[in-house]
């Protein structure tokens, strides 16, 4: 019978490492699991071992023999006993990792338990692409444990937002000290200098531009972006780059003036209940949305290119942030926070939004109506979706130049 402690690692368990190891007081094989590679490694050091090859290497050369008697003799004159030596020895060596995971090994364990813990596939998906970022700058195959805190300091100050870089590495570092993949977390020694960023005016559309965005745009998209504009959705929730749950007409109720955000869809994974709104931004979605199905029954790709095509510069997070300037005045800050499901706060909406707009353009803005768009010549294009999209929004632009310029005549 094998009596050598083995290792054994079981990707589907919740305590993945299994130690098998022989039990000497019920004289047979037994096991015990961890759910943390450091735990298995250090209860098979104490049981021996991890097979026969490792017997020899417990074996006492006379080289160091010699080693510890002269250990001995330094103990000796400074009176202290050779165990004392020994508990120290063990505190230190045991303060490191027994086991060192590679960074890949490390970032696909990360991301499972990402996964695992039901975080949005679009933010995995971020994380990814950070430590992508991490592992091209130094190596996949790089030990965990060797990355040291100038490395990781190089790391934030690199490529992309400094901010945001600072916020993934931290996360996952925060992981593996919670998995005791390391015993001291490297990012603590990483001087922070404060970032005084100038804070950026949030881009919004005047009531001029929305007006000719919703003249421009293609039939079966105006619900969508009439829900961006006038209700405050973010474009992930109504639309995706993967196959997540975006917004349906099922979540909408004409009736009772109600639009429910499903957890699932939401950004934040918090449900959320839309209503409170002026007659005319319900008019909208009376007038153009399907009568099931996604509302925007296509990909977020195409919605980044129907928002190059139009003629109106769309800013980023524009459509919300304008729903959040005009809703401040015309609303009031309770409604609209509740709508736009702003976690930041009163006082930090109203630092953002405030100063905006005017009232006088609030109450334009949601007095913006369906009617806009009489007149607008009816499209016989039959195409591919995308082309007759494209070929939509070009007529639409044509049709309203020709109108603009009879006016001016």
């Amino acid at each position: 019978m094998d009596k050598f402690p083995r290792l054994n690692y079981r990707p589907k368990k919740a305590r993945p490492f299994i130690v098998r190891y022989y039990d000497c007081s019920s004289n047979k094989r037994t096991s015990r699991s961890f759910s943390a590679r450091m735990d298995a490694m250090q209860f098979l050091a104490e049981m021996g071992g991890e097979g026969k090859e490792r017997a020899s290497s417990y074996e006492i050369s006379t080289a160091e023999k010699d080693m510890l008697i002269r250990l001995k003799r330094e103990c000796f004159i400074r009176g202290m006993e050779l165990c004392e030596l020994e508990t120290s020895f063990t505190q230190l060596i045991r303060a490191k990792p027994a086991y060192d995971q590679t960074l890949i090994e490390c970032v696909e364990e990360y991301l499972k338990d990402c996964d695992s813990r039901k975080i949005r596939a679009a933010t995995i998906r971020y994380y990814r692409q950070k430590l992508n970022l991490l592992m091209n700058m130094y190596s996949p195959r790089i030990f965990i444990s060797s990355i040291t805190s100038e490395m990781l300091e190089s790391f934030i100050n690199g490529k992309g937002s400094r901010e945001h870089n600072k916020r993934v590495i931290s996360a996952f570092y925060a992981y593996l000290m919670r998995k005791r993949i390391l015993s001291e977390n490297p990012l603590l020694k990483v001087v922070n200098p404060r970032n005084r960023r100038r804070r950026r005016i949030p881009g919004i559309l005047t009531v001029a531009q929305t007006i000719r965005l919703f003249q421009e745009l293609p039939e079966s998209c105006v619900a969508a972006f009439a829900l961006m504009t006038f209700f405050g959705v973010r474009p992930q929730e109504i639309t995706s780059e993967t196959k997540e749950r975006t917004l349906r007409a099922e979540d909408i109720d004409i009736k009772t003036r109600s639009i429910k955000i499903p957890e699932e869809t939401a950004k934040m994974g918090n449900w959320r209940n839309i209503s409170n709104l002026p007659e005319t931004a319900w008019r909208w979605l009376e007038a153009y949305m399907p009568k099931e199905g996604p509302i925007f029954p296509y990909s977020y790709a195409t919605y980044r290119r129907i928002r190059k095509l139009v003629s109106v510069k769309i800013p980023k997070d524009g459509l919300r942030h304008s729903m959040a300037s005009y809703g401040y005045h015309e609303l009031g800050i309770e409604t609209t926070v509740e709508i736009l499901g702003q976690e930041s706060g009163y006082e930090v909406f109203k630092r953002h939004y405030k100063a905006m707009v005017s009232p006088d353009d609030a109450k334009a803005f949601f007095t913006i109506s369906p009617d806009i768009r009489d007149g607008l010549p009816k499209t016989k294009i039959k195409q591919m979706p995308y082309r007759g999209l494209v070929g939509e929004i070009e007529e639409n632009i044509k049709f309203l130049d020709r109108q603009k310029m009879k006016l001016q005549n």
